[in-house]
């Protein structure tokens, strides 16, 4: 609230002061115009001594127009610069998104050859574990004879094929050991891809948030001006014209000005005052 009367007293102000500033120039514009030859025609000469003051009231004119042009069409402005706020904004999530997702599958393309590793590492060592308990599982059905021959008994050949898997499940051990090693720094690698993918949709929320804020940053006196010509047709052109004939008709009116009595005799004073002072003017 204090804000906005803040932001109303400045204008006020800014207001009075670009008024009177305006009030002056076309206050010397004219005052500093004269009645040229004193007929109703305007000649080469005039304009040529009167166009500093027309460059000037041209100038003012047009940078007069453009605040109320853009104030009588501030309805149909705010209306169009909303569509371009939401186009803009979808523009900016889709370049987002196109960001994002691109960024995802770079993760997740490098995340998939760590999971196949990992996978492949617990598949390896339980299939080796598996095969073992097997071989143990038949050794054991031989030696009690229900299985192979038939004939129970733990020889040479019994012990021989128990010291293997016992050495094969010893190595199994050692690589299990180096496998868990290398899979914990796989697995390292895998959370950190897994977080960076989890933090993507978090930086999506937060780009699309700063969107919106960038959006409604389409609003400046360059943009106004420019949706005012597409969409004014006409009316930006005759609020031109108007006040370009308001500030540059009373420049061609006063050459138009035919010399009155009254200016005959402001003359003749003035002669009279430069003779008696011994004023000599070429």
């Amino acid at each position: 609230q204090t804000g906005d009367y803040t932001s109303l007293i400045a204008s006020v102000v800014f207001g009075i002061i670009w008024g009177l500033v305006i009030l002056n120039f076309d206050r010397f514009i004219v005052s500093s115009t004269g009645k040229g030859d004193g007929t109703e025609r305007i000649t080469l000469k005039e304009l040529a001594g009167g166009l500093p003051r027309i460059i000037i009231a041209l100038i003012l004119g047009i940078c007069i127009s453009t605040p109320l042009e853009i104030r009588i069409l501030q309805s149909e402005i705010n209306a169009e610069l909303q569509g371009e706020q939401n186009r803009y904004l979808l523009e900016l999530n889709s370049e987002t998104d196109s960001i994002a997702d691109m960024n995802l599958v770079r993760l997740e393309e490098k995340l998939l050859p760590l999971q196949a590793n990992i996978n492949s590492i617990d598949n390896e060592l339980e299939r080796r574990r598996l095969e073992i308990l097997k071989s143990r599982e038949k050794l054991e059905l031989e030696a009690e004879g229900r299985s192979g021959s038939g004939v129970p008994g733990r020889g040479p050949a019994y012990r021989d094929k128990r010291d293997n898997l016992d050495k094969l499940e010893a190595e199994l051990e050692i690589d299990r050991g180096k496998k868990e090693s290398e899979k914990a720094k796989l697995m390292a690698e895998t959370g950190k891809l897994q977080s960076n993918i989890e933090a993507i949709d978090g930086v999506r929320l937060n780009e699309k948030s700063q969107n919106v804020e960038r959006s409604k940053s389409l609003d400046g006196l360059l943009k106004r001006i420019e949706i005012s010509h597409e969409i004014g047709g006409v009316v930006p052109w005759m609020i031109m014209l108007l006040i370009l004939c308001i500030e540059m008709g009373p420049i061609f009116f006063k050459m138009m000005l035919i010399k009155s009595p009254y200016d005959f005799l402001k003359d003749n004073f003035n002669e009279r005052v430069k003779a008696k002072h011994g004023i000599i003017s070429e």
